[in-house]
């Protein structure tokens, strides 16, 4: 989690506020997603469902998450951004 992120969760948590955040790579990497790990990138449609699970009901629980939706290229990258 990036601190940005942890010092809003901590300000707004005792107001049972959620914050939560959505990571993701742009389309137009479609040309190197053949080394991602799933082979492919987001589709817009799959990050709108991942934001929309965060802020409603069902995601109640989740609070200060960062949801990185890069088909697994952050577990072999040492610089991912």
């Amino acid at each position: 989690m990036c601190y940005e992120l942890t010092s809003v969760v901590i300000d707004l948590a005792p107001k049972q506020v959620r914050v939560n955040s959505v990571k993701y790579k742009c389309s137009f990497l479609k040309r190197i997603a053949s080394g991602y790990p799933l082979g492919r990138v987001e589709q817009p449609e799959e990050v709108a469902k991942a934001i929309a699970f965060l802020g409603n009901s069902e995601s109640s629980l989740s609070t200060g998450v960062l949801l990185e939706l890069d088909a697994g290229v952050h577990l072999f990258a040492t610089n991912y951004e």
